[in-house]
């Protein structure tokens, strides 16, 4: 079993739309894969099928001391998803002090799963830091940092970076970088930048911005079972091709 967790410093940058079509390519593949949904947001069930964000996930299940993967979901295409579940401010709030008293919980709770030695647990973090970011890097085999081409990415770098030395003893990290629109000089010019200071910790594939992906999202559903001609489906596909020669976990679990 392979963990990796997608974080970012930034918001709005499609990292829970690039997961859900990453997941969802994986399962078409028969290559098992869970769909953990870290953040408050609650919206990852929406791009794999459901009309309404679930009210109850892990979340509410931890704050009343019950097994987190109670609430797991499982949609027509075989994509497993552990929803975050609805909170209010308060029990948000209350969630985030209990998971900085026990830095390692999030570690714990994935080790107790049970899930195919073949898969892939895919954590969809919200913006580092916070509590649940801090431990996705500290439970996964790969941190994937999501970055769109763009000034506040390349001002983001020392701090990122500090990030990267301070875990990378223990834990690989790769660099995505998403919604790239060629068309914009600004953001050609930002990923001039990234290239040079991200290096070899960029996966070789950039997912581009297609409109494809907010139709897709409309209709509850991913770009890569709606639009498998896309170029973002295209893009995804060769992050999905990216990991599988990096885990090789058919062949490890045979």
């Amino acid at each position: 079993m392979a963990t990796i967790a997608f974080v970012s410093p930034h918001g709005g940058v499609g990292q829970t739309t690039l997961i859900a079509n990453l997941a969802t390519l994986l399962a078409q593949r028969r290559e098992p894969c869970l769909v953990v949904d870290l953040c408050p947001q609650n919206t990852m069930g929406l791009h794999l099928g459901l009309e309404t964000s679930p009210a109850h996930g892990w979340a509410s299940s931890v704050l009343t001391d019950h097994w987190w993967a109670h609430n797991a979901l499982i949609n027509s295409l075989h994509v497993c998803c552990l929803p975050h579940g609805d909170l209010d401010a308060n029990n948000v709030l209350h969630l985030e002090q209990r998971l900085m008293a026990s830095p390692n919980w999030l570690t714990s709770q994935l080790s107790g799963l049970e899930f195919s030695d073949a898969g892939y647990v895919l954590l969809d973090a919200p913006m580092w830091p916070s509590a649940l970011a801090f431990q996705s890097v500290l439970a996964s085999d790969l941190v994937v940092v999501c970055l769109t081409a763009s000034a506040k990415s390349c001002a983001a770098f020392p701090a990122i970076q500090a990030m990267v030395a301070s875990h990378q003893e223990s834990t690989a990290f790769a660099v995505m970088l998403t919604s790239f629109d060629p068309r914009s000089k600004s953001q050609i010019l930002a990923m001039q930048t990234l290239q040079a200071q991200w290096n070899d910790l960029l996966i070789p594939y950039t997912l581009h911005h297609d409109e494809n992906m907010a139709t897709a999202f409309q209709e509850n559903n991913c770009a890569s079972a709606l639009f498998p001609q896309a170029q973002s489906v295209h893009d995804v596909q060769g992050v999905a091709n990216w990991l599988t020669e990096r885990f090789n976990l058919q062949s490890a679990a045979e």
